[in-house]
């Protein structure tokens, strides 16, 4: 038993109904295309020209809709009504078969619709239906979403350009700050080389005190220049460290060496103490150790104008501490949570007057931060302590309020690194011989007496390409490489040098003073790696390690 059959009576009620309320479009033809139904919802959307029953029934649909004629649509009836095949419109490829409208306003935007031609058979005459949805909502949906997925595309290509922009900004920054070091420091190397030079020979008194007035102002612009590009470094990532075994006692006295002689100016005590249960040795990074002690005493020495300065060094529970305590001008307490931000000073006029680029102290949170360490600050310096006991300096000259630095890392111990054999009046170079390859007639000229004082013999060479073909004339113990040189680089100097057979240590001799400028020399075969500029001392030592072990 049919459906139909159980509905009886009800058939014609509920086909009616359906027809009607539908909530889609429902439009019944003959086999001569005449309408021969037509419900509510379809009529409603046809123009007001058409949206009366009057106006269609009956009528053929092609004559009514002539823009129908060889339409898609009118095809898909003839195949209804001639073949029995059904079909489909997609919105797709006929987006607007039929004119309807929103209300039946033909100022609105056609209806977007999807049709399906359904072939009817009665008796012999054949009938088709078609069915019209409206799917405007769908596709003003995908629209969006096209245009949303568009506005995502535009935006991630304008963030990969806007990506690409500023890493290449990065690495024009990268590289100004390696060419400015490089530029700047080319010319320290024989500005410092040669006051120390001079201060090794025999001057008045006067003149003594002018060479070391020059000395301390080059020493302060290098450190000045370090301070600057690391500074540019550390806010880009792009600090290394190196693992080593360091002396603490050599790091201490390098790092205040540079001050002794304005101390004594200003007639300060500057002091420091090794607590001797330390270990002599740590591993650490001895640079990056130097420079955070350096710019501690830095700003002790500026800021104090009578008393004493100490640097004292203590095992902890956390490792080791290094204290830096002053009897300068202090630091107010609504200041101190600002010293480590970048060029924060106390106001304009300590600025003015003490000079400095207030990036020290910032440069110290952040190198203690990448170390593990912890940095606090007390002021005035008679306050209870923030880690650690009372100072041993108790009976300090008087000064100010002062202030300490409290620096804590986790240091471990380490074993000695080596150290050459040194006779009581100095390194034995006699009968080694050096080649110098460095394109500067300056520092030729600088390492031409320092070779002198060493007493070691050496030969020039004016670029990379003149050392090699030195190398394969000449027997050398040992090749000092620049590495910015014309004709040939240094690089590509010692890789030729190296494809020749020569295993003898070749240093480099550079002001490319960067970790990776040490890497990239030790890649291309180099031994070693030196910065410009260098003292006879670091360079006499760095030989004799080399050429007397």
């Amino acid at each position: 038993m049919t459906l139909l059959s159980q509905l009886g009576d009800l058939v014609p009620f509920l086909s009616e109904q359906i027809f009607a309320q539908l909530p889609m479009g429902l439009l019944v033809l003959d086999d001569n295309k005449r309408v021969l139904g037509i419900n509510e919802w379809l009529l409603s959307r046809f123009p007001p020209e058409l949206n009366r029953e009057e106006l269609l029934l009956n009528r053929d649909l092609l004559q009514t809709l002539p823009e129908l004629t060889n339409s898609r649509l009118s095809f898909a009836i003839d195949q209804a009504l001639i073949a029995g095949q059904p079909g489909f419109l997609s919105q797709s490829l006929n987006p607007h078969p039929l004119p309807l409208y929103a209300g039946g306003d033909r100022s609105t935007e056609r209806l977007h619709q999807t049709l399906n031609i359904i072939p009817l058979r009665s008796r012999d005459r054949m009938f088709c239906l078609i069915q019209v949805e409206d799917v405007s909502h769908a596709v003003q949906r995908e629209k969006l979403l096209a245009r949303k997925a568009a506005v995502a595309r535009d935006k991630e290509l304008e963030l990969a350009a806007a990506l690409e922009v500023a890493e290449e900004a990065s690495r024009a920054k990268s590289r100004f700050l390696a060419h400015m070091s490089h530029d700047i420091r080319t010319p320290l190397v024989s500005l410092l080389g040669f006051t120390e030079y001079l201060l090794d020979t025999d001057i008045s008194a006067d003149q003594r005190l002018h060479l070391e007035i020059i000395r301390n102002s080059g020493d302060t612009l290098l450190y000045l220049l370090n301070d600057i590009l690391d500074f540019a470094r550390i806010e880009a990532g792009k600090v290394q460290f190196q693992n080593e075994s360091v002396s603490l006692q050599s790091v201490l006295k390098e790092a205040i060496g540079p001050f002794l002689a304005v101390a004594a100016q200003k007639q300060l005590d500057l002091e420091y103490s090794l607590d001797p249960d330390l270990p002599a040795y740590v591993q650490s990074d001895s640079n990056r150790l130097k420079q955070v002690l350096h710019n501690l005493i830095s700003n002790a020495v500026k800021f104090t104008e009578r008393g004493r300065i100490t640097v004292d060094v203590r095992p902890v529970e956390a490792g080791i501490q290094f204290l830096v305590e002053d009897t300068g001008l202090g630091i107010s307490p609504d200041k101190q949570t600002d010293i480590f931000e970048s060029f924060a000073q106390e106001d304009e006029s300590s600025a003015r007057k003490y000079g400095g680029t207030g990036l020290g102290l910032t440069i110290v949170k952040s190198l203690v931060d990448l170390m593990h360490g912890t940095v606090e600050v007390q002021s005035p310096v008679g306050l209870p302590s923030l880690t650690e006991a009372p100072s041993p300096v108790a009976g300090r000259n008087p000064g100010g309020p002062g202030s300490r630095f409290v620096v804590t890392l986790p240091l471990a111990a380490a074993d000695a690194g080596p150290s050459p054999s040194r006779l009581e009046t100095g390194y034995c170079f006699q009968g080694k011989r050096v080649l110098l390859a460095e394109d500067n007639p300056d520092n030729r000229l600088l390492f031409d007496r320092f070779f002198k004082k060493m007493n070691l013999e050496y030969e020039n060479a004016k670029n990379g390409l003149e050392a090699v073909e030195k190398v394969q004339s000449g027997d050398f113990d040992l090749i000092l490489m620049d590495i910015q040189m014309p004709e040939m680089d240094g690089y590509t100097a010692t890789r030729k040098i190296r494809e020749l057979g020569y295993v003898k240590p070749v240093i480099a001799l550079t002001a490319n003073a960067y970790k990776e400028d040490r890497e990239m020399a030790l890649e291309a075969g180099m031994s070693d790696h030196l910065a410009k500029p260098i003292s006879r001392k670091s360079l006499e030592e760095s030989l004799a390690r080399w050429l007397l072990q």
